[in-house]
Protein backbone atom coordinates (compact mmCIF):
# COMPACT_ATOMS: atom_id res chain seq x y z
CA UNK A 1 0.00 0.00 0.00
CA UNK A 2 2.68 2.32 1.18
CA UNK A 3 4.52 2.28 -2.70
CA UNK A 4 0.93 1.89 -4.08
CA UNK A 5 0.63 5.22 -2.83
CA UNK A 6 3.86 6.48 -3.50
CA UNK A 7 3.54 5.55 -7.00
CA UNK A 8 -0.23 7.48 -7.02
CA UNK A 9 1.81 10.53 -5.91
CA UNK A 10 4.39 10.07 -8.53
CA UNK A 11 1.49 9.81 -11.48
CA UNK A 12 -0.01 12.66 -10.04
CA UNK A 13 3.15 14.94 -10.32
CA UNK A 14 3.13 13.92 -13.70
CA UNK A 15 -0.13 15.07 -14.45
CA UNK A 16 1.28 18.80 -15.23
CA UNK A 17 0.94 21.82 -17.27
CA UNK A 18 3.13 23.83 -18.90
CA UNK A 19 3.33 27.73 -19.26
CA UNK A 20 4.57 31.16 -19.55
CA UNK A 21 3.83 33.74 -16.95
CA UNK A 22 2.48 36.51 -19.31
CA UNK A 23 1.35 39.00 -16.59
CA UNK A 24 2.60 39.56 -13.17
CA UNK A 25 0.86 42.48 -11.29
CA UNK A 26 3.28 42.06 -7.83
CA UNK A 27 1.07 44.89 -6.07
CA UNK A 28 -2.40 42.93 -6.36
CA UNK A 29 -0.33 39.61 -6.17
CA UNK A 30 -1.91 37.93 -8.69
CA UNK A 31 -0.39 36.97 -12.08
CA UNK A 32 -1.59 35.58 -15.47
CA UNK A 33 0.03 32.34 -16.84
CA UNK A 34 -0.32 31.48 -20.55
CA UNK A 35 -1.12 28.06 -21.89
CA UNK A 36 -1.02 26.32 -25.53
CA UNK A 37 -3.81 24.24 -24.27
CA UNK A 38 -7.57 24.84 -22.69
CA UNK A 39 -6.37 24.09 -18.82
CA UNK A 40 -7.71 20.49 -17.68
CA UNK A 41 -10.37 19.79 -15.47
CA UNK A 42 -8.36 19.72 -12.24
CA UNK A 43 -8.04 23.50 -12.90
CA UNK A 44 -10.77 25.00 -11.64
CA UNK A 45 -11.91 28.02 -9.89
CA UNK A 46 -11.10 28.17 -6.27
CA UNK A 47 -8.31 25.21 -6.67
CA UNK A 48 -5.16 25.04 -4.77
CA UNK A 49 -1.97 25.13 -7.16
CA UNK A 50 1.76 24.83 -7.24
CA UNK A 51 4.38 25.00 -10.11
CA UNK A 52 7.72 24.04 -10.78
CA UNK A 53 10.41 26.84 -12.20
CA UNK A 54 14.19 25.92 -12.46
CA UNK A 55 14.07 22.89 -10.80
CA UNK A 56 12.28 24.48 -7.79
CA UNK A 57 8.48 22.70 -6.68
CA UNK A 58 6.51 25.43 -4.50
CA UNK A 59 3.10 26.00 -3.80
CA UNK A 60 1.99 28.84 -6.22
CA UNK A 61 -1.63 29.96 -4.78
CA UNK A 62 -5.31 29.53 -5.95
CA UNK A 63 -6.83 29.42 -8.87
CA UNK A 64 -9.36 32.70 -9.65
CA UNK A 65 -10.26 32.17 -13.28
CA UNK A 66 -9.12 30.01 -16.09
CA UNK A 67 -9.86 30.83 -19.87
CA UNK A 68 -9.24 28.73 -23.40
CA UNK A 69 -5.53 29.54 -23.24
CA UNK A 70 -5.02 31.14 -19.62
CA UNK A 71 -4.93 30.43 -15.45
CA UNK A 72 -5.35 33.29 -13.67
CA UNK A 73 -3.79 32.59 -10.17
CA UNK A 74 -3.94 34.74 -6.31
CA UNK A 75 -0.79 34.32 -4.77
CA UNK A 76 -1.33 36.48 -2.02
CA UNK A 77 -1.32 33.67 0.99
CA UNK A 78 2.53 32.78 -0.70
CA UNK A 79 3.98 35.85 0.26
CA UNK A 80 6.95 36.32 -1.85
CA UNK A 81 7.65 33.91 -4.73
CA UNK A 82 9.98 33.60 -7.86
CA UNK A 83 7.99 35.07 -10.33
CA UNK A 84 8.73 36.97 -13.53
CA UNK A 85 7.09 37.98 -16.82
CA UNK A 86 8.28 35.65 -19.66
CA UNK A 87 9.28 32.83 -17.04
CA UNK A 88 8.25 29.15 -17.79
CA UNK A 89 6.68 27.18 -15.56
CA UNK A 90 4.81 23.62 -14.80
CA UNK A 91 1.71 24.09 -13.05
CA UNK A 92 0.38 20.85 -11.06
CA UNK A 93 -2.04 19.86 -8.50
CA UNK A 94 -1.44 20.80 -4.90
CA UNK A 95 -4.80 19.36 -3.72
CA UNK A 96 -3.91 16.32 -5.25
CA UNK A 97 -0.51 16.34 -3.95
CA UNK A 98 -1.58 17.12 -0.36
CA UNK A 99 -4.10 13.93 -0.60
CA UNK A 100 -1.06 11.60 -1.55
CA UNK A 101 1.13 13.50 1.40
CA UNK A 102 -1.39 12.61 4.03
CA UNK A 103 -1.71 8.81 2.82
CA UNK A 104 1.99 8.27 2.08
CA UNK A 105 2.75 10.03 5.66
CA UNK A 106 0.66 8.20 7.58
CA UNK A 107 1.49 4.92 6.00
CA UNK A 108 5.20 5.50 6.96
CA UNK A 109 4.51 6.30 10.43
CA UNK A 110 2.13 3.17 10.62
CA UNK A 111 4.73 0.36 9.39
CA UNK A 112 7.36 1.71 11.79
CA UNK A 113 4.51 1.84 14.72
CA UNK A 114 4.69 5.47 14.99
CA UNK A 115 8.01 5.04 16.97
CA UNK A 116 9.37 8.11 14.85
CA UNK A 117 6.59 10.89 15.84
CA UNK A 118 6.72 13.41 18.76
CA UNK A 119 3.82 12.57 20.75
CA UNK A 120 4.31 15.66 23.16
CA UNK A 121 2.52 17.71 20.65
CA UNK A 122 -1.12 16.76 20.81
CA UNK A 123 -1.81 16.33 17.07
CA UNK A 124 0.78 13.35 16.99
CA UNK A 125 -0.28 12.17 20.18
CA UNK A 126 -3.99 11.95 19.21
CA UNK A 127 -2.82 10.35 15.88
CA UNK A 128 -0.78 7.57 17.48
CA UNK A 129 -4.17 6.83 19.85
CA UNK A 130 -6.37 6.92 17.28
CA UNK A 131 -4.17 5.27 14.57
CA UNK A 132 -2.98 2.21 17.21
CA UNK A 133 -6.98 1.92 17.85
CA UNK A 134 -7.77 1.55 14.32
CA UNK A 135 -4.80 -0.82 13.99
CA UNK A 136 -6.04 -3.13 16.35
CA UNK A 137 -9.38 -3.73 15.73
CA UNK A 138 -8.15 -4.40 11.89
CA UNK A 139 -5.89 -6.98 13.53
CA UNK A 140 -8.46 -8.59 15.51
CA UNK A 141 -9.34 -12.18 14.49
CA UNK A 142 -12.90 -12.13 15.75
CA UNK A 143 -15.72 -10.11 14.22
CA UNK A 144 -16.10 -6.67 16.66
CA UNK A 145 -19.42 -7.37 19.19
CA UNK A 146 -21.36 -4.27 18.90
CA UNK A 147 -24.49 -4.89 21.42
CA UNK A 148 -27.24 -2.33 19.64
CA UNK A 149 -29.59 -0.05 20.79
CA UNK A 150 -33.05 -1.16 20.82
CA UNK A 151 -34.75 2.23 19.59
CA UNK A 152 -37.91 0.97 17.75
CA UNK A 153 -39.32 4.70 16.78
CA UNK A 154 -36.82 5.73 14.38
CA UNK A 155 -37.61 8.65 11.88
CA UNK A 156 -36.42 10.51 9.52
CA UNK A 157 -34.60 13.60 10.42
CA UNK A 158 -36.21 17.20 8.91
CA UNK A 159 -40.19 17.91 7.97
CA UNK A 160 -41.23 15.04 6.63
CA UNK A 161 -40.48 13.23 10.19
CA UNK A 162 -40.60 9.43 8.20
CA UNK A 163 -40.72 6.03 10.04
CA UNK A 164 -37.45 4.11 8.92
CA UNK A 165 -37.79 0.85 7.74
CA UNK A 166 -36.64 -1.66 9.71
CA UNK A 167 -33.27 -2.49 8.07
CA UNK A 168 -32.84 1.31 8.33
CA UNK A 169 -33.12 0.93 11.90
CA UNK A 170 -31.12 -1.61 12.63
CA UNK A 171 -28.56 0.47 11.33
CA UNK A 172 -29.42 3.57 13.49
CA UNK A 173 -29.38 0.89 16.67
CA UNK A 174 -25.82 -0.30 15.61
CA UNK A 175 -24.14 3.14 15.41
CA UNK A 176 -25.39 3.71 18.42
CA UNK A 177 -24.44 0.52 20.06
CA UNK A 178 -20.56 1.18 18.81
CA UNK A 179 -17.66 1.75 21.24
CA UNK A 180 -14.52 3.41 20.98
CA UNK A 181 -12.30 1.30 18.28
CA UNK A 182 -15.58 -0.11 16.59
CA UNK A 183 -15.51 0.04 12.60
CA UNK A 184 -18.90 -0.60 11.07
CA UNK A 185 -19.85 -0.75 7.48
CA UNK A 186 -23.42 -0.59 5.77
CA UNK A 187 -23.63 -1.82 2.18
CA UNK A 188 -26.87 -0.99 0.07
CA UNK A 189 -27.59 -0.46 -2.91
CA UNK A 190 -29.13 2.78 -4.50
CA UNK A 191 -32.47 4.09 -3.47
CA UNK A 192 -32.63 2.10 -0.22
CA UNK A 193 -32.18 5.32 2.04
CA UNK A 194 -28.24 5.20 3.49
CA UNK A 195 -28.56 9.43 3.46
CA UNK A 196 -31.26 9.12 5.16
CA UNK A 197 -29.77 6.48 7.48
CA UNK A 198 -26.22 8.96 7.71
CA UNK A 199 -28.41 11.97 8.63
CA UNK A 200 -30.39 10.04 11.38
CA UNK A 201 -27.27 8.56 12.79
CA UNK A 202 -25.50 12.20 13.35
CA UNK A 203 -28.46 13.73 14.76
CA UNK A 204 -29.07 10.56 17.61
CA UNK A 205 -25.37 11.10 18.35
CA UNK A 206 -25.34 14.74 19.09
CA UNK A 207 -28.40 13.83 20.92
CA UNK A 208 -25.98 11.73 22.92
CA UNK A 209 -23.68 14.43 23.52
CA UNK A 210 -21.17 13.54 20.79
CA UNK A 211 -19.51 15.68 18.08
CA UNK A 212 -19.38 14.20 14.45
CA UNK A 213 -17.71 14.25 11.47
CA UNK A 214 -19.52 13.36 8.34
CA UNK A 215 -17.34 12.90 5.43
CA UNK A 216 -16.86 11.92 1.88
CA UNK A 217 -14.54 11.96 -1.65
CA UNK A 218 -16.57 14.10 -2.99
CA UNK A 219 -18.70 17.44 -1.57
CA UNK A 220 -22.05 16.57 -3.03
CA UNK A 221 -22.33 13.27 -1.17
CA UNK A 222 -21.42 16.06 2.02
CA UNK A 223 -23.89 18.42 0.99
CA UNK A 224 -27.03 15.81 0.52
CA UNK A 225 -26.38 14.52 4.24
CA UNK A 226 -25.59 18.20 5.83
CA UNK A 227 -28.17 20.04 3.90
CA UNK A 228 -30.72 17.15 5.28
CA UNK A 229 -29.92 18.86 8.83
CA UNK A 230 -31.32 22.04 8.02
CA UNK A 231 -34.57 23.27 8.63
CA UNK A 232 -35.62 23.08 12.58
CA UNK A 233 -32.65 20.56 13.95
CA UNK A 234 -31.67 22.13 17.17
CA UNK A 235 -28.12 20.87 16.86
CA UNK A 236 -25.10 23.26 15.28
CA UNK A 237 -24.20 21.43 11.77
CA UNK A 238 -21.48 22.68 10.02
CA UNK A 239 -20.45 22.72 6.27
CA UNK A 240 -16.62 23.28 6.20
CA UNK A 241 -14.82 23.55 2.53
CA UNK A 242 -14.30 25.80 -0.18
CA UNK A 243 -17.19 28.53 -0.79
CA UNK A 244 -17.24 27.36 -4.77
CA UNK A 245 -18.21 24.04 -3.72
CA UNK A 246 -19.94 24.20 -1.51
CA UNK A 247 -23.82 23.78 -2.53
CA UNK A 248 -26.13 27.37 -2.46
CA UNK A 249 -28.36 25.01 0.52
CA UNK A 250 -25.74 23.84 2.70
CA UNK A 251 -23.80 27.54 2.72
CA UNK A 252 -27.51 29.25 3.89
CA UNK A 253 -27.52 25.90 6.79
CA UNK A 254 -24.12 27.29 7.71
CA UNK A 255 -24.57 31.17 7.81
CA UNK A 256 -27.73 30.02 9.56
CA UNK A 257 -25.73 28.47 12.39
CA UNK A 258 -22.99 30.78 13.01
CA UNK A 259 -24.87 33.99 12.77
CA UNK A 260 -25.45 35.86 15.76
CA UNK A 261 -27.63 38.69 16.97
CA UNK A 262 -24.98 41.19 16.93
CA UNK A 263 -23.70 40.08 13.26
CA UNK A 264 -24.79 41.07 10.00
CA UNK A 265 -28.24 39.11 9.45
CA UNK A 266 -28.42 35.85 7.90
CA UNK A 267 -30.24 37.37 4.25
CA UNK A 268 -27.38 40.25 4.87
CA UNK A 269 -24.97 38.51 4.76
CA UNK A 270 -26.23 35.74 1.51
CA UNK A 271 -27.10 38.93 -0.24
CA UNK A 272 -23.37 40.02 -0.26
CA UNK A 273 -22.32 36.62 -1.01
CA UNK A 274 -24.29 36.08 -4.06
CA UNK A 275 -23.44 40.07 -5.11
CA UNK A 276 -20.03 39.07 -4.49
CA UNK A 277 -20.29 35.98 -7.04
CA UNK A 278 -22.70 37.60 -9.53
CA UNK A 279 -19.86 40.86 -9.77
CA UNK A 280 -17.17 38.02 -10.12
CA UNK A 281 -19.03 36.67 -13.04
CA UNK A 282 -19.56 40.34 -14.63
CA UNK A 283 -15.53 40.58 -14.57
CA UNK A 284 -14.94 37.07 -16.04
CA UNK A 285 -17.48 38.32 -18.83
CA UNK A 286 -15.86 41.31 -19.54
CA UNK A 287 -12.42 40.12 -19.22
CA UNK A 288 -13.51 37.25 -22.04
CA UNK A 289 -15.27 39.75 -24.43
CA UNK A 290 -12.20 42.37 -23.64
CA UNK A 291 -9.75 39.56 -24.88
CA UNK A 292 -11.88 38.66 -27.65
CA UNK A 293 -11.86 42.39 -28.76
CA UNK A 294 -7.98 42.50 -28.91
CA UNK A 295 -7.76 39.37 -30.66
CA UNK A 296 -9.88 40.70 -33.46
CA UNK A 297 -7.85 43.74 -33.45
CA UNK A 298 -4.48 41.59 -33.81
CA UNK A 299 -5.70 39.56 -36.63
CA UNK A 300 -6.42 42.18 -38.77
CA UNK A 301 -5.08 41.71 -42.69
CA UNK A 302 -4.37 45.23 -43.36
CA UNK A 303 -2.11 46.60 -40.75
CA UNK A 304 -2.59 50.08 -41.02
CA UNK A 305 -6.08 49.14 -39.80
CA UNK A 306 -5.00 48.54 -36.58
CA UNK A 307 -5.02 50.99 -33.66
CA UNK A 308 -2.13 50.64 -31.32
CA UNK A 309 -3.54 53.22 -28.61
CA UNK A 310 -6.96 50.71 -28.85
CA UNK A 311 -5.22 47.73 -27.67
CA UNK A 312 -3.45 49.93 -25.33
CA UNK A 313 -6.40 50.76 -24.15
CA UNK A 314 -8.18 47.48 -23.88
CA UNK A 315 -4.80 45.98 -21.72
CA UNK A 316 -5.32 48.59 -19.45
CA UNK A 317 -9.17 47.60 -19.04
CA UNK A 318 -8.17 43.59 -18.77
CA UNK A 319 -5.77 44.38 -16.38
CA UNK A 320 -8.16 46.62 -14.22
CA UNK A 321 -10.46 43.98 -14.31
CA UNK A 322 -7.99 41.13 -13.36
CA UNK A 323 -7.48 42.88 -10.71
CA UNK A 324 -11.45 43.98 -9.22
CA UNK A 325 -11.46 39.78 -10.25
CA UNK A 326 -9.01 38.98 -7.40
CA UNK A 327 -9.89 41.51 -5.16
CA UNK A 328 -13.76 39.87 -5.03
CA UNK A 329 -12.70 36.99 -4.77
CA UNK A 330 -10.56 37.26 -2.31
CA UNK A 331 -13.34 38.55 0.13
CA UNK A 332 -15.35 35.62 -1.14
CA UNK A 333 -13.09 33.14 0.73
CA UNK A 334 -12.61 35.74 3.73
CA UNK A 335 -15.54 36.03 4.67
CA UNK A 336 -16.30 31.80 3.95
CA UNK A 337 -13.53 31.37 6.19
CA UNK A 338 -14.39 34.01 9.10
CA UNK A 339 -17.57 31.97 9.16
CA UNK A 340 -16.15 28.47 9.14
CA UNK A 341 -13.56 29.46 11.81
CA UNK A 342 -15.79 30.93 14.27
CA UNK A 343 -18.04 28.29 14.29
CA UNK A 344 -16.41 24.48 13.81
CA UNK A 345 -15.26 24.68 17.40
CA UNK A 346 -19.16 24.63 18.90
CA UNK A 347 -20.40 22.25 16.08
CA UNK A 348 -22.45 18.53 16.43
CA UNK A 349 -22.38 17.88 13.43
CA UNK A 350 -19.45 19.19 10.57
CA UNK A 351 -19.38 18.27 7.26
CA UNK A 352 -16.21 17.76 4.97
CA UNK A 353 -14.26 16.18 2.25
CA UNK A 354 -11.71 13.34 3.69
CA UNK A 355 -8.65 15.50 2.57
CA UNK A 356 -10.52 19.01 3.69
CA UNK A 357 -11.21 16.87 7.29
CA UNK A 358 -7.14 16.70 7.96
CA UNK A 359 -6.48 20.50 7.20
CA UNK A 360 -6.55 23.72 8.83
CA UNK A 361 -8.66 24.34 11.90
CA UNK A 362 -10.85 21.23 11.62
CA UNK A 363 -7.59 18.94 11.45
CA UNK A 364 -7.63 20.38 15.47
CA UNK A 365 -10.93 19.43 15.89
CA UNK A 366 -11.78 15.87 17.97
CA UNK A 367 -14.70 14.17 16.84
CA UNK A 368 -16.64 11.04 18.39
CA UNK A 369 -17.71 9.40 15.47
CA UNK A 370 -16.25 9.87 11.88
CA UNK A 371 -18.96 8.40 9.51
CA UNK A 372 -17.23 8.47 6.11
CA UNK A 373 -20.04 8.45 2.99
CA UNK A 374 -19.55 6.33 -0.71
CA UNK A 375 -16.16 4.65 1.58
CA UNK A 376 -16.01 1.82 -1.40
CA UNK A 377 -14.85 4.65 -3.68
CA UNK A 378 -11.56 5.48 -1.50
CA UNK A 379 -8.50 4.11 -0.88
CA UNK A 380 -7.62 2.64 2.20
CA UNK A 381 -5.31 4.66 3.65
CA UNK A 382 -7.38 7.37 2.93
CA UNK A 383 -10.16 5.98 5.03
CA UNK A 384 -7.71 5.08 7.77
Amino acid sequence: MHNEAKQERQDRYNQRLSGTITEHNAEAQFVIIGTAHRPPDWIEDGTQIGYTTNEQRLLLGRVINTTESEVHVDYGEMGSLPLAEGRSVELWSAESHITTILQQSWLLEARRDFSGLDTSTPDHKRLVQNSTRLLETLRNNSSPQITPKHHSQLTSVGRDNLPLNASQQEVVNHVLGMTPGDLYTVVGPPGTGKTEVIAKAAHELANNGERVLVTSHTNIAVDNVIEKLAGDNPHRAVRVGRPEKVSTKAKELMLEKVTDNEAASVSDLLDRVDELKSAIGDHQKRISALEEHKGYLNNEVDNRLQDADREAEINAEIAAEREDLTTLRRELREKWEAAEAGSVRQADIVGATLVRSQLGGLAQVDFDTVIIDEASQISTPMGL
